[in-house]
């Protein structure tokens, strides 16, 4: 069938990632095959039957007739932002105030609870599909969305479901994003890796053929968690790749989306090639043609932020992936096909993210993208930061306490060794001194320290911070940063960044291990409580000038990080790190208590709520997604 629609077919399978037998080259054709021409017809029919559910943005009438003055400069955050955190600050406060006066039963209900008070929750990479789904579900816990949302026992890439149904997976998908093309969109690995995660994290019964059409503010916003203010105000985060760039600097604008916008505080470009300015547009309309900010034509264009796309958007891993999949040893179709989509990718740049450009012709002088008709959008964590504290350093939210959840893969091992805090602390010391983030230590220190090993306080001392030079950052105090790595209390939750199908077994050891993590699984029974509810009070004490409790004071000095360094030897990078699975921290062990006694315990599967992880971040992967702990929240 040499239709146009089956011309278009091929190329968006040159780069698609299909599975069946061993990799002989016929077969992978033949699947080809099968898989377009399945598409097409699904395609075809579409067309001919008119239906509303489309992946492809569709064109609509500008609202209340409105032709310009659509870009807002990033100086503050949005009035709608602002409206938002006013309503939601009510039910946060009380759940705060629930948290500190009320003794906890245990350490991971305490959690839950100090989790429930959050006013922000950010992801980015692996962490984009929890804050993603968990708000598209309406604020469910990760339990209930393991066992009667998410489908991971099927792989994201490689379903293996058989050859009938992987056909039908991917004629599926093929046939949604073709229709995006033949809109006129420009379609990437990214459209396709979009629907894959749609297909795996949305609720079939609640958004219908997976998301085909849904999108991400509508997704969320359509939410009675949303509607009554109880959810955090959720933030995905992508990093902006240069034209012909591979390597993404530290000096690289992040970009947020969230449920009102688009768009990024940092210039518009990057630091490296002399911009200055940052901005943001609506999200329900950054499909919409603009020149200047004004509307190019006589309508708008809405759906361009389909959820999926967003998600995905946040993780396009591919560019990373190459390395890992020409060394595969797997005997699956879809690594044959993989790998030759991705040698081509360098030439292609079909490993980014396009999304219309709606900076496109403003502030010509200042603005070094206003000629670009795309933004390039990559990976979150490209420029190691997989802790998406960024966005909530930034002076303009006036936050007072992070909560950072750390599941990256940093070592050999898969464990984190501070990296992303390293990162981030390094990013505040080049082009960004609007930013205050507090002194940091490096990752063999970490390590060396064993501060990644167990919750650490960073910025007690309000002054020692970066920045702090500058006339704006002294009229802003940075955040606390409560920092809360994955620890094998329980489980093997240092899954690979690459892994992409979890049994049920596998999901709940995740889960479970997070919980722990974030809880401490109980070791220290209200000790954990009472610390971090000293963490959380701390820079409201420091405003209203009153004293620290002797409580608090005995907390500062066992769990803040003094900014005291140890000697690594010569000619090593650190101590070694691969902890013993299962295994209780030392620092945890020489400080338990008599009160406190283990939640869970080694491939216990109890399937009690913990709210208190419904974040998680990490290096882009499915164990970000299971492990609770590694997304960024923020409370008052």
């Amino acid at each position: 069938m040499r239709t146009a629609a089956g011309l278009l077919a091929l190329p968006l399978l040159g780069s698609l990632a299909l599975a069946a037998p061993p990799p002989q080259e016929i077969e992978r054709r033949e699947f080809q095959r099968r898989v377009a021409k399945k598409a097409v017809g699904k395609y075809l029919q579409r067309r001919q039957s008119g239906g509303s559910d489309s992946y492809a943005p569709q064109t609509v009438n500008c609202p209340d007739g409105k032709t310009d003055d659509w870009i807002r400069d990033a100086t503050s955050v949005s009035p709608s932002e602002r409206d938002y955190i006013s309503s939601r600050l009510p039910s946060a406060r009380s759940a705060l105030q629930s948290y500190l006066s009320s003794p906890s039963h245990s350490a991971e209900a305490a959690t839950a609870r100090c989790s429930m008070s959050s006013v922000y929750i950010a992801g980015l990479s692996g962490g984009s599909w929890l804050v993603g789904s968990v708000a598209a579900a309406g604020l469910e816990s990760t339990w209930t969305l393991n066992s009667e949302v998410w489908n991971l026992q099927s792989g994201l890439i490689d379903p293996g479901m058989g050859l009938a149904d992987d056909t039908e997976y991917y004629a599926n998908m093929v046939s949604d994003v073709l229709e995006k093309r033949s809109a006129g969109y420009q379609t990437q690995i990214t459209d396709l890796w979009g629907r894959a995660l749609s297909y795996h994290l949305l609720d079939n019964s609640r958004y219908p053929d997976h998301g085909v059409s849904t999108t991400f503010s509508g997704a969320i916003k359509n939410t009675s968690a949303w509607e009554n203010s109880e959810m955090p105000f959720p933030i995905v985060i992508a990093l902006e790749r240069e034209l012909d760039q591979v390597i993404v600097g530290q000096n690289a604008s992040i970009w947020e989306i969230n449920p009102f916008e688009w768009g990024t505080f940092e210039p518009l470009g990057g630091f490296s090639e002399g911009g200055e300015y940052g901005a943001f547009v609506p999200i329900e309309y950054v499909g919409t043609p603009w020149i200047n900010g004004s509307v190019a034509a006589d309508s708008c264009v809405v759906g361009l932020e389909n959820f999926g796309f967003t998600v995905g958007t946040s993780s396009t891993l591919f560019n990373q992936a190459y390395s890992r999949l020409s060394t595969s040893d797997s005997d699956s179709i879809i690594t044959g096909i993989l790998e030759d989509a991705l040698q081509k990718l360098d030439d292609s740049n079909n490993d980014v993210a396009l999304w219309r450009n709606p900076f496109y012709g403003w502030e010509n002088d200042t603005n070094i993208i206003a000629d670009l008709r795309n933004v390039q959008l990559v990976d979150g964590g490209e420029a190691l930061e997989n802790i998406p504290l960024w966005p909530l350093l930034k002076p303009q939210r006036d936050i007072d306490v992070i909560l950072a959840f750390d599941a990256s893969a940093d070592t050999d091992t898969y464990w984190p060794n501070g990296t992303s805090l390293w990162a981030t602390y390094n990013r505040s010391m080049t082009d960004f001194r609007d930013v205050p983030v507090p002194r940091m230590p490096n990752t063999h220190q970490m390590v060396t320290q064993g501060l990644n090993q167990r919750p650490v306080f960073f910025g007690c001392n309000a002054s020692d911070v970066s920045n702090l030079d500058s006339a704006y950052v002294r009229n802003h105090t940075a955040p606390l940063i409560v920092y809360v790595p994955n620890y094998p209390y329980v489980y093997e939750g240092n899954q690979s960044t690459f892994k992409l199908q979890y049994d049920t077994d596998e999901s709940n050891g995740v889960i479970t291990n997070g919980a722990a993590s974030a809880s401490l699984n109980n070791l220290l029974g209200d000790a954990w409580h009472t610390c971090l509810a000293c963490a959380i009070v701390k820079r409201s004490v420091e405003r209203q000038g009153l004293p620290e409790s002797p409580e608090c004071t005995q907390c500062y000095d066992q769990w803040c990080w003094d900014g005291a360094e140890v000697d690594v030897p010569a000619g090593q990078s650190g101590a070694p790190y691969a902890p013993q699975v299962p295994s209780v921290p030392e620092w945890i062990q020489q400080n338990a208590t008599n009160g406190g006694s283990p939640t869970y315990q080694p491939a216990d599967s109890n399937e009690d709520d913990s709210a208190a992880a419904v974040n998680g971040v990490g290096a882009g992967s499915l164990a970000a997604l299971l492990a609770a702990a590694g997304v960024a929240v923020t409370l008052l």
